[in-house]
């Protein structure tokens, strides 16, 4: 499983090849998020499109990285699966993340701040 990351305007997209994020991978995004933030970025768009399992290793990973940003950086998520969605729901992360249904409406959010 591979943990992608990429790099437009002041923002960085983190993306997965595989449609798990579990501690399996978990590390893979740490290493990612870690490396990309000691290289000052601070706001994040996780994608989690193509994600149709979701452990509470991945949740605590992107609490996080969220605890690492703020306040002066943002995480947002990007959902499609409705079972990530209801985890989400279900843990009240969608009160502590901003959740959104395409990358494009992330980056224009991102892109704003």
């Amino acid at each position: 499983m591979c943990v992608y990351a990429e790099s437009i305007k002041n923002f960085i997209v983190i993306s997965f090849d595989g449609n798990k994020f579990c501690k399996t991978n978990v590390d893979d995004f740490k290493g990612v998020f870690q490396l990309k933030f000691e290289e000052q970025f601070r706001h994040f768009i996780v994608d989690l499109t193509n994600i149709t399992f979701f452990d509470s290793s991945a949740l605590g990973a992107v609490v996080g990285a969220l605890k690492a940003v703020q306040p002066v950086g943002d995480i947002v998520l990007v959902v499609t699966n409705q079972q990530v969605t209801q985890l989400l729901k279900l843990t009240r992360m969608d009160k502590i993340f901003k959740v959104f249904e395409d990358v494009e409406t992330a980056k224009n959010y991102i892109d704003k701040k």
